[in-house]
């Protein structure tokens, strides 16, 4: 950046804060991206990968929208990342199957299936006998199986990096190894971060720091109701073949991955800061290897790793400015979402930050949903 003071300082190297920084590089805007770890240190490399906005009891509205909009930007986007940056991210296009383990769910599903497909959604349903001539793997005690024909998955960990070096290619600067320990302010104006050695002045600052947000908003004063919340994965390396789709239950997931390995997942748990992974979270993941697909419950236990996710009182992320403060916006909060919705999220917030007209509104999203102006207090 020749000296010159970055356009857009983003604080956070997860997938968020690269997207934002890749999308605003692609903007032509000066970016720097300060992160205190590594890239992708946190939730984003341990994330499952799935793209899937219509698993987790999906509802028609303005959240439904930004998922389903996010996904439609992933094909091309991976073909951008792989020219950008030599990295494949290793989109997997094969779909999903939503499996209904009784009658009930079978019930909710089909009536789920009647709106999504009126909506234009490449869903169908299919009958015991039908899903399982499709997957040979699930369980004898299937009831029926929603088909997702555009429900992908990707390779988390190559994503984040890919973002990163994309980002790089087209002039970030990407600083690894460097805590922000707070913002610079004139009056009711943020112009730059603070770091340990010293001020870095930023034309606009967006803070991406994940399960870790509610610091930044003491640097902000304004108390940002995120929290984290444990989630727990195992993977496991099948003696025969993969299953050839996503298998989703109402209790986890399985997700097959390019290097022959499933990903099974994952837990939901408020314990803090804690990142351990419990005997308890790995019983009960491995328990879904019997439940969904019998035959993999032989395969060979190869790991175990926890991430701490950013959750929102109502799940949804805060995207775009902080009421009563210029110069300083948020893209925090994704919950179990934060892969997903990378790509409309570093878009729309780089898009907002610097002054762009934003491709959907942010409203839904804003941060005043949960809390008063900065000046007002």
């Amino acid at each position: 950046m020749s000296g010159a003071a970055p356009d857009l300082a983003v604080v956070g190297g997860g997938v968020i804060g690269c997207a934002v920084a890749y999308y605003a590089a692609r903007a032509g805007a000066r970016v720097v991206v300060l992160e205190r770890d590594a890239i992708g240190a946190e939730a984003s490399s341990a994330a499952a990968g799935m793209l899937a906005p219509l698993a987790e009891n999906a509802q028609p509205g303005p959240a439904l929208d930004l998922a389903l909009a996010s996904l439609d930007r992933y094909a091309p986007l991976a073909e951008a990342l792989r020219a950008e940056s030599g990295i494949d991210v290793e989109l997997q296009t094969a779909g999903l199957l939503r499996l209904a383990l009784d009658d009930a769910e079978a019930e909710q599903f089909r009536a789920a299936v009647d709106w999504q497909a009126a909506r234009g959604l490449a869903v169908r349903w299919l009958d015991a006998a039908a899903a399982r001539a499709r997957e040979p793997l699930v369980t004898p005690d299937l009831r029926g199986a929603v088909y997702s024909e555009a429900e992908h998955q990707l390779n988390p960990a190559r994503l984040v990096q890919a973002l990163a070096r994309a980002a790089a290619a087209r002039g970030a600067v990407i600083r690894v190894g460097t805590p922000v320990v707070g913002l610079q302010r004139q009056g009711e104006r943020v112009v730059g971060v603070r770091l340990a050695d010293g001020d870095l002045p930023a034309g606009h600052v967006v803070l991406a720091i994940g399960a870790w947000a509610a610091v930044g908003g003491d640097w902000l004063g304004l108390p940002l109701p995120i929290v984290p919340v444990r989630g727990q994965m195992v993977a496991v390396r099948p003696l025969g073949p993969l299953p050839r789709y996503t298998l989703y239950g109402h209790r986890g997931y399985l997700v097959p991955k390019a290097d022959g390995t499933v990903h099974v997942g994952a837990t939901v748990e408020q314990a803090g800061f804690d990142r351990r992974v419990t005997a308890a979270g790995v019983s009960t993941l491995l328990a879904l290897l019997p439940a969904l697909a019998p035959a993999l419950a032989e395969a060979t236990f190869v790991r175990a790793w926890a991430g701490l996710r950013p959750g929102t009182p109502d799940h949804r992320p805060l995207l775009g400015p902080v009421p009563g403060l210029a110069g300083v916006s948020l893209a925090a909060g994704h919950y179990r979402n934060g892969i997903l919705l990378a790509p409309i999220t570093g878009e729309l917030v780089a898009q907002a930050a610097l002054g762009l007209p934003t491709s959907l509104p942010l409203g839904p999203f804003e941060v005043a949903r949960f809390a008063a102006p900065a000046a007002a207090r």
